[in-house]
This record gives structure tokens, sequence and C-alpha cells, in this order.
């Protein structure tokens, strides 16, 4: 429980994240709604539905902190307003229909922690025709970066451990994603928005999306980065974007990396063409 309290406490101290769920909640929220806080945590969200004048939420999660969230609740006066159902998401059933979803799951990349599934499934089962979804959409863009410790990570599967070749596992790593830290600089040419997730409308299917990215200054090409633009709702956005002014600092560190692609060093394409 420690280690998931403290990536708890993480997401809590991030001011821009939590400041930005609270107003769009607050906009969505009308007094008197019923709302279904899904993946809860520790029941943030569904607390900032109460203060925002929700008559009930459900919060459904699977996990143990549920009762810590329980606690919470009480200790907010909330209790006689919030239902917890310990459950995957999945499973869980509620007992009426909803006016809001909200949710917090957003991975890195915005859809790789589970938030599509969820969204599709809950949003079909349970809201009103005409509910609100938070968030709304995720835009999922992608750039051409220049990393030297994503490039040393690599070429640790070239060299021999204990006199073994673990050169078999490079080709693994260079087409997985691995979660970096991005800066403006590492990037060697403009982005590009290439997929948008609209969680009122998504259905649990594959994510398909291709394209082609210029770079346009001399380097390395390591790999393709990529990060997200949420839209909250009411005007609210939320991103991991490198160098963004809003950028949240609990992703600061966390940017998904989607393929790594390799350049003769020293030079530099036109094009980087990808498929994700």
């Amino acid at each position: 429980m420690s280690v998931q309290l403290d990536e708890h406490r993480q997401l809590l101290a991030d001011r821009k994240r939590v400041d930005a769920l609270s107003r769009a909640i607050a906009a969505i929220v009308a007094p008197g709604h019923i709302v279904l806080d899904v993946a809860s945590g520790t029941g943030i969200l569904g607390l900032l539905a109460c203060r925002a004048g929700a008559s009930r939420v459900y919060c459904i999660e699977q996990s143990g902190i549920i009762e810590l969230a329980r606690e919470l609740a009480r200790a907010n006066g909330f209790a006689d307003r919030m239902n917890f159902v310990k459950a995957p998401s999945s499973w869980a059933e509620i007992s009426e229909p909803v006016d809001a979803i909200v949710c917090d799951q957003i991975g890195h990349f915005g859809f790789e922690a589970g938030i599509v599934e969820m969204i599709a499934d809950v949003r079909s089962r349970f809201v009103k025709p005409g509910g609100r979804i938070m968030p709304a959409a995720i835009t999922l863009h992608v750039a051409p970066i220049e990393l030297p410790t994503l490039r040393n990570e690599l070429n640790f599967w070239t060299t021999p451990v204990a006199g073994l070749d673990v050169s078999p596992a490079a080709t693994v790593a260079v087409n997985s994603g691995h979660p970096l830290s991005l800066s403006p600089d590492a990037l060697l040419g403009p982005s590009a928005p290439v997929y948008v997730i609209d969680l009122e409308t998504v259905v649990d299917e594959p994510i398909h999306f291709s394209g082609s990215l210029i770079v346009d200054r001399r380097g390395t090409l390591d790999g393709i980065g990529g990060w997200f633009v949420a839209d909250l709702g009411a005007g609210v956005r939320m991103t991991n974007a490198p160098g963004d002014p809003d950028l949240l600092h609990k992703m600061a560190a966390a940017r998904e990396h989607l393929q790594s692609l390799r350049a003769p060093e020293g030079k530099s394409a036109k094009k980087a063409k990808f498929t994700g």
C-alpha cells in the first residue's frame, strides 16, 4: 500500500493537475447530479464532485485504497453522498444511471492506462442520454526525437552480459514503448496531432494511426516521442507536452516513447514515417 499511496501523493501534489480537474468538475457537475468516478483511487474526483453539488457519487475502485477513500469521504463530510464499489469497473454494478462520469486514468501517452476500455464500458451501461464524460477527448501528439540517454539504454543490449549474448533483446527494446523525460530541445522537428480519442463516443477497439513527421535540424533520430492533450470539458485542458506552460508535474518525468528509429550517427532525415 505504501508504494500505491505514494503514487497518489504525487498525483495530488501536482497542483496544475488537481486545479484542472477541480475546474472541469465544477463546470460539468451541477447541484443534484449523480456522478460516477471510475478507477477512483483516493476518491479525489468524487470529493470534488460532491463539493460541486453532486447529490450522489459512486466510486468504483478495485484496489484496497478504496478503504482510504471511505475515510477521506468521512473526513470531508461527504460520507452520506459517496458510495463505494470495490471491483474492476467491468464487473461493477450501480443502482441508477448517472449524469456524469469522471476519470483520471490517463497514461503517459493518454490511453495506455486503460481509460478507453473503462469509459467505453461504463458509458454504455450507466450514463444518461446527454450525460457528460470527463475527460471529453484526448488528442495524441508525436514528434521525432533525439535522446542520447535512450540511445545508451538501447545499446546496452548489444553488449554481452557475463560473456552471454543478449542481443536478441535489442529488437524487442527498439520496438517497445519507454517512459522518458523529454525537453523541447529533444525534438528534431515539429510535433503533429495524430489521433483524437472522443471519449463521449469511443468504443473498445484497437487504435490505428499513420502519418509523416518532418525532421528540420541535424541530429540522430533515436525515436518518436508522444504525449497527450486532454480536453476535460468547459475549456479546461491537461497535458504532458514538452515545454507546455501547463505541463503536469507528475508526467514531466515520464513521456511515452512510441518506437525507436535509428538513423546514421550525425545525420538527419527529411521525413520520419511512422505507424501506431
